[in-house]
């Protein structure tokens, strides 16, 4: 286990791992931190603790989460493990939604488009999806 600062040249550096898994934490933000298996796969993690029980929450891998995305993810695991939520079921009930769903395709695709596209793309995720799917899970709507 070293401490160092995670940056993402940090990321891109190629780390020699013989058999087994090597955890990086980082100075910046305690608990945070990313494991790297012996075949290079970069996963974040946060470590924190519910209840005086500490919990390990796997945050996403590298590249699909950015750095910058995994800290976020990292600061509100924390925090709602300090108000007395479950941040591991937080994530999994919230991601089978349809509301969370659109919200994730509006991060990572409304901004590659130009400005008025993306306001109609947005508004059209909203108006024909979102209001009527909103707290449905994808896995029961069928194609009727």
């Amino acid at each position: 286990m070293s401490r160092e600062r995670i940056t993402d040249r940090t990321l891109l550096k190629d780390h020699h791992v013989d058999g087994g898994r090597k955890e990086i934490w980082d100075e910046i933000l305690p608990g945070f931190g990313v494991r790297i298996t012996s075949r290079g796969v970069k996963s974040f993690f946060v470590y924190t603790r519910l209840f005086g029980q500490p919990i390990r929450v796997t945050l996403g891998s590298y590249p699909l989460l950015t750095l910058a995305g995994a800290r976020d993810l990292a600061r509100d695991a924390i925090l709602s493990a300090q108000r007395g939520e479950d941040p591991r079921r937080k994530r999994a009930s919230a991601a089978g939604t349809v509301e969370y769903l659109i919200e994730e395709f509006k991060k990572r695709h409304l901004s590659t488009l130009r400005p008025s596209s993306a306001k109609a793309a947005a508004y059209y995720l909203d108006s024909r999806f979102l209001t009527r799917f909103r707290n449905r899970r994808f896995a029961e709507i069928k194609r009727g």
